[in-house]
């Protein structure tokens, strides 16, 4: 009987607490109730007059007005702002044949088998908090949580309890223009998104994140306390009270919920998801006349998940696999986990895809290794000449040169020079690189001068590795890799992607699904400073939004 009666206990504690947590519900306070219910039946006398109501903003009409209604309460100011959400009402214009199908229809095999599914009623029962079961929604904006009050309805059908919320309502009115985005337990106003983006993309992480929001939420608060201290001080000078004034209770005594991790990764990857489509469109649509190939390993560290088995961070990816065009824009990449031509197989053939329906032929690619790969490119771009790219030349030499010697500086802009026309000698390339026989003049004279120089140690300069490394450049020379080369053209142009791919990877453990999206970000950022003549997704999407409406 103990056991029964344990047993018992314990379903009803699980159930109450999973009831609890799918409620998404906030315990509003009176106050908040009274104005919402205000609220709420001002927008159905509208709708009732005109057939019109005012779209699902954020409104901040929240606080006492100050006249004889005025009483001195500080907690009549800890009130959250609210969303009035009505789509039946709101959108009807743009709702095919002005209606919204029963989503529980679908699932009633009685109405199944009519095919004829009923459509929604509107019962002005509001989701306002006016009575428990009708407790609204809160969903995260960018200074404060918002209490998100929707519309329940009925169906011609005989279904009742319909919420405005159900995603298959939300469905059919996703071609207008609603302010927020519903999760499955939460939800987030969409320029809360575009604050979280904008911080992301300077590389903070999400704890940072999290603690600047809750900074706007704690600042936003305390002005609603300036808010109360000065209409009490207005109230007591026109005599509308003798009281004293309360102490406003802190942001912490209120315990408001605030933006965590899981929401700034949804809330961003859910944006993401919704103009995939947008990005690749985009990148699709950038050209190329050459194309260098680079891969990076730096940025592959801190890519990976927690293995629940021994709580280590695993590893994913050996390397990022990047494709530029000759003004450096990354027009194609992927994560692989070798070096393997087998892994980017598909990237190729993608991009040979594009370029046949861009009717671009290229005129070169570069790599780094230019011999090893030229039957594997050869498949896709067949006839397209294949060259070394000139910075990873110089690199396989510059890397062998010992830090510490007193002549690792001269000697590696000196051998940099030797891809160049003799005249061409400024910070960067002005002429496209020399043929064979004057880079190998160029090569003779850099090795007459550096074979002679012993370092302090009474070494030669010229290690047995370097020596190494010129005879295998040697082999490219003479074949032509190096020449020819126009200016611009390689991945010479590549610290500023580095750079930024850090942000994103370096210092922070990230999943599969944040880092694609941060990713996208971040290449289309750069992207947008060199294709000016691209547009962007906004311009892509405002045309396309104006013919859905």
């Amino acid at each position: 009987m103990k056991r029964l009666a344990f047993c018992t206990l314990t379903f009803i504690i699980i159930w109450l607490s999973i009831i609890k947590d799918k409620s998404n519900a906030y315990e509003i306070n009176e106050y908040a109730i009274k104005r919402i219910d205000a609220a709420t039946k001002v927008a159905d006398q509208k709708y009732d007059v005109d057939h019109t109501m005012n779209p699902p903003e954020v409104r901040y009409d929240i606080f006492p007005s100050l006249d004889e209604t005025w009483k001195n309460d500080a907690k009549s100011y800890c009130v959250l702002p609210y969303i009035l959400f009505d789509p039946l009402c709101q959108f009807n214009a743009f709702l095919d044949g002005n209606v919204v199908t029963c989503p529980k229809c679908k699932g009633d095999d009685k109405m199944s088998k009519t095919n004829m599914p009923g459509h929604l009623v509107n019962t002005k029962i509001w989701k306002n908090g006016r009575l428990q079961r009708l407790n609204p929604r809160v969903i995260f904006d960018l200074t404060s949580p918002v209490i998100l009050v929707y519309k329940q309805y009925s169906c011609n059908r005989g279904h009742y309890e319909i919420n405005g919320v159900d995603v298959d309502v939300l469905k059919q009115i996703d071609n207008c223009n609603v302010s927020f985005t519903l999760s499955h337990k939460s939800g987030f106003t969409n320029r809360l998104v575009d604050y979280l983006e904008e911080l992301l993309d300077t590389g903070l992480s999400s704890t940072q994140i999290c603690e600047i929001i809750r900074r706007c939420y704690k600042k936003a608060y305390y002005e609603r306390a300036q808010r109360y201290y000065h209409d009490f001080n207005v109230a007591k000078h026109i005599g509308i009270t003798d009281d004293q004034v309360q102490n406003f209770p802190t942001f912490e005594q209120m315990d408001l919920p605030c933006v965590g991790h899981t929401l700034v990764a949804g809330a961003i990857i859910s944006r993401f998801k919704s103009e995939e489509v947008l990005y690749q469109q985009y990148f699709s649509s950038i050209p190329a006349k050459w194309i260098s190939c680079d891969h990076t390993f730096k940025a592959t560290s801190n890519i990976g998940y927690l293995r629940e088995s021994d709580k280590k961070w695993v590893k994913l990816f050996q390397s990022l696999f990047c494709v530029l065009n000759e003004k450096g824009t990354v027009i194609q990449w992927k994560f692989t986990k070798t070096e393997c031509t087998s892994e980017l197989e598909n990237v190729f053939w993608q991009l040979s895809q594009r370029f046949t329906a861009q009717n671009i032929v290229l005129d070169g690619i570069f790599l780094d290794n230019c011999c090893k790969w030229t039957q594997f490119l050869g498949k896709y771009f067949p006839g397209v000449c294949i060259k070394l790219d000139i910075f990873h030349a110089v690199q396989r030499l510059v890397r062998k040169i010992p830090k510490r010697s007193k002549y690792s500086s001269d000697m590696a802009k000196e051998y940099g020079l030797v891809f160049r026309q003799p005249v061409d000698i400024g910070k960067e390339r002005s002429s496209p690189s020399p043929p064979a026989d004057v880079i190998l003049r160029n090569l003779q004279k850099f090795c007459l001068k550096w074979e002679s120089i012993q370092s302090a140690a009474g070494t030669n300069v010229l290690t047995k590795e370097m020596l190494k490394e010129i005879r295998n450049i040697k082999v490219h020379i003479n074949k032509g890799c190096l020449s020819d080369i126009p200016v611009g053209c390689g991945t010479n142009r590549n610290e500023r992607l580095h750079r930024d791919l850090k942000k994103i990877v370096a210092t922070n453990r990230i999943g599969l699904p944040l880092l694609y999206t941060k990713m996208f970000r971040m290449l289309y950022r750069l992207a947008q400073e060199k294709e000016k003549e691209i547009p962007s997704i906004h311009e892509i999407k405002a045309p396309l939004q104006k013919e859905m409406l």
